[in-house]
């Protein structure tokens, strides 16, 4: 049986740890692509170390996220070649293999290095599916990012630019000028007492049309208050918690649309769709670099742990991403 490297999560002293091991190469089943790991995009579930994203037998591979090349095609794949440049969210995805469902695989654009691949399934899908599918965004709108140095955020803001925003606007605990460059025109606090009056100084009055939220409890009200009449508010994190209170009369009075998305319910068909929505619009810019993935630092394999430690500091601007080797 073939083997390959592959980080597993384990039970630890301490709680739950990670540890490089010896594993058996997977098979694709029916709908299956088997991907030859490049490199592996770390992401704020990972950092949980949870074996909830996993329905195996045997050892449990961390990862969620991969870019690399088509190794093997299950039963009923089509339109995909051995050897294809793609990226995935791929459960299992911190080693040297991973199977992704084929709904969940796309082509990476001309132009796009496997590194900066390795943030498309996840920060880019959701990005375009809250601000396009969800949020109801077209050209000229205004655009608040809450949590704007979260990966999603540093997506969202690109791909509002890239479509034609009006102005983008994104909220922050604490300075940083980076994220001038990120597309962003302006950054606020995001205090809730004063977020409502900044972002209406920002917009001549007007307010947000469409908002992307990452942080949640303890926003919501102000979020409203910040909106424009008929503004869209799209829920994408929780990093705040999970509970807040929604003033219904002003949620009526201003006509506004409160928006939760996940992927988690989705259907495979839906799964497609979000994939092609945002490879319609965004793989031009992608390929022209004016969306370009910010990647912070790669680590090797090996050094998966260190990797997550270093993400957990919140240090890092843009990906953190872990490298087989594979291209070298």
């Amino acid at each position: 049986m073939a083997t390959m490297r592959a980080v597993s999560i384990i039970e630890g002293q301490d709680g739950p740890t990670l540890e490089v091991i010896s594993a058996p190469r997977p098979e694709p089943g029916e709908g299956q692509i088997l991907i030859q790991v490049v490199a592996a995009g770390l992401n704020r579930a990972d950092l949980r170390r949870t074996q909830a994203h996993f329905a195996v037998d045997g050892p449990v591979i961390a990862g969620l996220e991969v870019s690399g090349r088509v190794a093997a095609l299950g039963p009923g794949v089509t339109g995909y070649a051995i050897g294809e440049r793609v990226a995935a969210m791929a459960p299992g995805g911190y080693a040297d293999f991973a199977i992704a469902d084929e709904a969940a695989t796309l082509k990476v654009p001309q132009g796009v290095s496997f590194d900066a691949a390795a943030a498309l399934a996840v920060w880019y899908q959701t990005a375009h599916d809250a601000l396009v599918s969800a949020g109801g965004f077209t050209p000229g709108d205004t655009v608040l990012i809450t949590a704007a140095k979260s990966g999603v955020g540093l997506a969202t803001a690109q791909c509002a630019k890239a479509l034609g925003a009006g102005r983008v606007i994104g909220t922050v605990r604490s300075e940083d000028p980076r994220l001038a460059d990120a597309g962003f025109d302006a950054v606020l606090s995001g205090e809730p007492g004063t977020l409502a009056d900044q972002v209406m100084a920002q917009t001549e009055g007007h307010g947000a049309d469409v908002t992307i939220d990452m942080v949640g409890a303890g926003l919501v009200p102000a979020l409203m208050d910040a909106a424009a009449l008929g503004g869209r508010i799209v829920s994408v994190g929780r990093m705040g918690g999970f509970n807040d209170t929604v003033d219904f009369d002003k949620l009526a009075l201003r006509r506004l649309s409160l928006i939760g998305v996940t992927f988690r319910t989705r259907t495979r068909d839906q799964k497609r769709a979000v994939r092609d929505a945002m490879l319609r619009d965004l793989s031009p810019h992608l390929s022209s670099g004016r969306i370009a993935p910010v990647i912070d630092r790669a680590f090797p394999l090996h050094k998966a742990l260190a990797a997550q430690d270093y993400m957990r500091a919140n240090q890092h601007f843009g990906k953190v991403i872990l490298t087989t080797g594979s291209e070298e």
